[in-house]
């Protein structure tokens, strides 16, 4: 009986590990490449959670880099703090709070997120900040082949799911985020 027992477990403890391996590093929708209007200039936007720590992540590497002088840099916050948008702010970002419903009518489903537009309103970019999770933050030289004219292959969105249905998609145990208010109800 002992043997059935510690067998269960051990199936049970290797099903759930491998899943929650799994829910932590499978990639999550790109943002939708939606055209905008023409502006004067290049834009970026950075789809970010503070609740994300991939999203942290891109907000410490933004902050400490400071405003592209080649782009206008919106940032859209999920789970704004005032800190964290007063340093952006400071640095030259267009910050504004959202709710995730409105992130996810604007396309985002996941973050972080980044859409590079062109100053006629084209896409030139919809992904991820970085090749990897852990790896260099790309969104500058992202922006240099979109502006020499390249359509640079989008990286994977590795970070945390915004919309309910994708949550309940990727987490249907709610192993990852199981009262993560942040995502949509």
């Amino acid at each position: 009986m002992k043997v059935l027992l510690v067998w269960g477990w051990l199936v049970v403890a290797v099903g759930l590990g491998g899943l929650l391996t799994l829910l932590h590093e499978g990639p999550l929708p790109l943002p939708e490449a939606r055209p905008g209007g023409p502006t004067p200039t290049w834009t970026m936007t950075h789809a970010l959670s503070l609740r994300c720590p991939c999203s942290r992540r891109v907000v410490d590497h933004l902050l400490s880099r400071g405003v592209s002088a080649d782009a206008v840099e919106r940032v859209l916050l999920v789970d704004p703090k005032p800190e964290v948008e007063a340093a952006l702010t400071k640095a030259g970002f267009l910050v504004e709070d959202v709710e995730a419903e409105s992130l996810a009518a604007r396309g985002f489903v996941a973050v972080p997120g980044l859409v590079i537009r062109a100053p006629d309103g084209e896409v030139s970019y919809a992904g991820a900040h970085a090749p990897k999770r852990s790896g260099p933050i790309d969104d500058l030289s992202l922006l240099t082949a979109a502006r020499a004219g390249a359509r640079p292959r989008p990286f994977a969105v590795l970070g945390c799911a915004i919309s309910q249905a994708l949550n309940d998609r990727v987490d249907p145990l709610a192993l990852k985020f199981p009262s993560w208010p942040g995502v949509l109800r």
